[in-house]
Order: structure tokens, then C-alpha cells, then sequence
């Protein structure tokens, strides 16, 4: 299953056609809800060849579906490789192929799972980031001599 779109999609459906598996892929297109794809994936796949904060790999994780990834820069950020999700060299895809048959092969365990959420959650919640925006101010007032308005 693809979920989203984006420039490759074209390309995407003719190579599965090319390979005679266009009945067994299914492209849902852009959505606004991912959570009732979430639920019914057995592993979450990002491809990309560069990515900022990729927003649905933490919404895979807190779904509680494996992840496995390129390693650009956001995702290390959010998939740390072995402990919560696997982690590929990006344009690799055979690579890309062995750990999505390796995730498959052997799920991670619960516990593997919840360091993933418990990472996420202390992140990037709302409340982690709020944390982090405060301290960054707090630090950018201190260094402008501004500590009259640093919080006490």
C-alpha cells in the first residue's frame, strides 16, 4: 500500500503494471487521516531521499507499527537504527528491500515498541517541545544580556 502522492506516482503505478502487480498494490493517494492505514500496516516504509521532521513516521510510531527508513536528516532524528525502528542508506533499495523482510520477519518485540513511543513522546510532545522552544528563548535572551527578562 502507498499513501500520499507526490511527482513518482505516475512512475510508481506503471512499473507495477510492468511487473504484474498492479492488483496487489494498492494506491490510496494523499490523506488527510493516516490513522486507519496505520492500523491495518504490519510495517511503515519511508523511502525519501531527504526529509525534514517526517510528522507521519511519528504517527507511525505512536500508531505502534514499525518503522524502517532512509537515514536522512530528520529521520535519525526519530528512528534511532536497532533500538526503535531500522534505519537504510537512502537510494539503497535492496537494502531498503532486506530490512523490511528482516522487520517482517521478526516484529519487533513490545518493548522495542514502547522505547520508540517513549522516545517520541519525550521529543516531541507538545509539551517536550514547549520545554525546548523555552530554554532555546531563555538561552538567546542570556546571551544578548537580556537576563532582567529571563524567568526566575
Amino acid at each position: 500500500m502507498l499513501v500520499g502522492g507526490g511527482e513518482e506516482e505516475g512512475a510508481l503505478k506503471r512499473l507495477a503494471e510492468a511487473l504484474g502487480i498492479q492488483t496487489h498494490v494498492i494506491f490510496a493517494g494523499p490523506q488527510d487521516h493516516v490513522e486507519q492505514f496505520l492500523a491495518i500496516m504490519d510495517v511503515f516504509v519511508s523511502s525519501s531521499l531527504w526529509e525534514g521532521l517526517p510528522t507521519v513516521i511519528l504517527e507511525a510510531i505512536m500508531s505502534g507499527v514499525p518503522v524502517v527508513a532512509t537515514a536522512v536528516a530528520g529521520t535519525v532524528e526519530v528512528v534511532k537504527h536497532g533500538e526503535t525502528g531500522f534505519l537504510v542508506e537512502p537510494g539503497d533499495p535492496r537494502a531498503l528491500a532486506l530490512a523490511i523482510l528482516a522487520m517482517l520477519s521478526q516484529p519487533p518485540t513490545p518493548a522495542m515498541r514502547q522505547r520508540a513511543q517513549n522516545s517520541v513522546k519525550a521529543t516531541f510532545s507538545i509539551a517536550s517541545v514547549a520545554i525546548q522552544a523555552e530554554q532555546l528563548y531563555i538561552r538567546l535572551l542570556k546571551q544578548k544580556g537580556y537576563d532582567e527578562l529571563v524567568p526566575r
